[in-house]
């Protein structure tokens, strides 16, 4: 008892018991929803921070709604109704496996394929745009400021001005 009321009262101090748990799905791709609410909660692999949300008991555990995932061919895996979290790491981890008697696995794995290059487009797509702002940034802090002078000077019986920029 004393060491549950240490590792409490350690998680309150450092990190106000704070948590978080990322719902694996294998093949990646699986829808995930609460199962008891049918809220979705996003596709596989997503992380879920629950901060201080869910109750911390007295053994030291965490405890959240069960899931289910859904893979595009109708096949589904679900968890426990409540799902129960143990240890001290407040990052967790949690993988639902399609069954392998479920039918149209090829229709899943070629979605998880499609979602695995889409993922790898947007990267490069980012990084372009990182590159496009350093370069950006880089061409303004190099430009220098253009500077006009100008000059009077006598011509006939008036006076004209010349400008110089620089």
């Amino acid at each position: 008892m004393r060491n549950i009321l240490s590792i409490m009262i350690f998680c309150i101090i450092i990190s106000g018991c704070s948590y978080s748990l990322t719902y694996h799905s294998q093949p990646p791709g699986a829808l995930i929803k609460y199962t008891e609410n049918g809220n979705v909660i996003g596709m596989a692999p997503i992380n879920v921070d629950y901060g201080n949300d869910p109750q911390f008991k007295s053994d030291g555990c965490y405890r959240v709604a069960g899931v289910t995932a859904t893979w595009v061919s109708g096949a589904q895996a679900k968890t426990e109704k409540i799902i129960t979290l143990c240890g001290s790491p407040q990052e967790y981890y949690i993988t639902l496996s399609r069954p392998s008697d479920a039918l149209d696995l090829e229709k899943d794995m070629n979605f998880s394929i499609q979602l695995q290059n889409n993922a790898l487009l947007q990267q490069q797509v980012n990084q372009q745009k990182q590159l496009n702002a350093i370069q950006m940034f880089n061409a303004l802090q190099s430009a220098k400021p253009k500077t006009t002078t100008g000059t009077v000077m006598p011509f006939g019986d008036g006076l004209i001005y010349q400008e110089t920029t620089r």
